[in-house]
């Protein structure tokens, strides 16, 4: 039986009960079971149909409960923002850089759930996502530097270097690893993936971005000729629904990059095994 490789466990799987000397790294459960367990178009090469496909498995399971407990750490902050516009520019960061995280754990941890069939309710999620807080925090942290330092040089390496790293956070999550090291393999295991993972993300940013940034610019256009009270309501709905419109596609791409990474996972761990 080959041996373990590092951070890997000597344990029986889940599913079928059999002694395995590796578990899929983040499962657990063994190789064969992992590519059962998967939806169908994941178990073939990933491309773009694939990865809709995967996506659109969880959102059919877990759909509705992300999108709450992304809507559910997004709004708050809105609100606080509408009713605070002089916040300093670190209170809002901090906000939707540190709490918001904890919103995309449970979507992780719900999407792997789904990915291999079972379904957890947004506690259970909580309850398993927010001890590796510290560590995916880091993860990200670096992965952004990282990103920032390589996109000094050109943009284009920087875009590449980001959807690179943009698995720190499940690799944190599920290994778990040190920063440096989710980083790392990261790197690795979307080395095939990269350029898909780029246009997603691409495309979701556009959206979480362009469209809010497109109906406020729409908005202030026509607010000269509203009264003060109306307005304020409009301002307040608008600010609202364009929170909201961030928020799910954000949470869209945190299960697109959850899917890239199942998958990227399980190659990994064939391509090990078959060494």
């Amino acid at each position: 039986m080959t041996a373990p490789a590092s951070n890997d466990v000597e344990l029986t799987c889940a599913r079928c009960g059999s002694y395995v000397a590796r578990l899929v790294a983040s499962l657990d459960v063994c190789r064969d079971c992992a590519e059962r367990l998967l939806p169908e178009p994941l178990r073939r090469t990933l491309d773009a149909r694939a990865l809709m496909a995967g996506t659109a498995h969880v959102l059919s399971r877990v759909g509705l409960p992300c999108l709450a407990i992304a809507l559910i750490f997004e709004l708050p902050g809105d609100l606080l923002l509408w009713l605070l516009p002089d916040a300093p520019l670190s209170l809002q960061i901090g906000y939707f850089t540190l709490v918001t995280l904890i919103a995309d754990l449970a979507i992780l941890v719900m999407a792997h759930e789904a990915l291999l069939g079972r379904t957890i309710s947004i506690g259970e999620a909580l309850v398993r996502g927010v001890p590796a807080y510290g560590a995916v925090l880091g993860a990200r942290f670096r992965a952004g530097i990282l990103t920032l330092l390589w996109g000094l040089l050109l943009v284009l390496p920087g875009l590449y270097k980001g959807a690179a790293y943009s698995l720190s956070s499940q690799v944190a999550l599920f290994e778990p690893r040190e920063a440096h090291q989710a980083t790392e393999v990261s790197s690795r295991r979307t080395r095939e993936h990269v350029w898909l993972l780029l246009g997603a993300s691409l495309l979701l940013y556009a959206v979480a971005v362009g469209v809010p940034l497109g109906a406020l610019l729409g908005f202030e256009s026509v607010a000269l000729t509203l009264d003060v009270s109306t307005y304020e309501r409009l301002s307040l709905a608008l600010d609202l629904s364009c929170g909201a419109i961030s928020a799910t596609s954000l949470a869209l791409l945190t299960i697109v990059q959850q899917v890239v990474y199942e998958k990227a996972t399980l190659e990994e761990r064939i391509a090990l095994d078959r060494a």
